[in-house]
């Protein structure tokens, strides 16, 4: 759960909260909405799925420990948003519009998590417990 209190985290959420509360009041800055949001997506998704992982192997400890995503799993989980977003939703929700460009927002999204958010290393492992 340390994972949540990581700079990077936070400038993400943070910055993905205030385009939709801007979206929401009527400012609307197309390309910032179109792929800051996809950007920020990837990053706040694979870190809470990070987070959910620590409660789930860690338990009590999960607010000392992060569990670290591999690299199969991350790539699954963009895979798998990256479908739902581009390709399911925009044929059956009118809301939604492919994209290839946001292919590459989600890349960019994935790349700084391995790099600079997911946990360096397994920091405790679930046999420990």
């Amino acid at each position: 759960m340390k994972i949540l209190l990581k700079p990077l985290f936070l400038a993400f959420l943070l910055l993905f909260l205030l385009d939709q509360t801007l979206e929401k009041n009527g400012i609307f800055l197309p390309f910032i909405h179109s792929y800051l949001d996809d950007i920020c997506f990837v990053p706040v998704l694979l870190s809470l799925a990070s987070a959910i992982m620590s409660i789930v192997l860690f338990g009590k400890n999960a607010s000392k420990f992060s569990y670290r995503l591999s690299l199969f799993q991350i790539i699954s989980a963009v895979i798998y948003a990256a479908a739902l977003f581009e390709i399911i939703l925009p044929k059956y929700a009118l809301k939604y519009t492919s994209d290839p460009w946001d292919l590459l927002a989600y890349a960019v999204g994935t790349v700084i998590f391995i790099l600079f958010i997911n946990p360096k290393q397994q920091q405790m492992s679930s046999q420990k417990l």
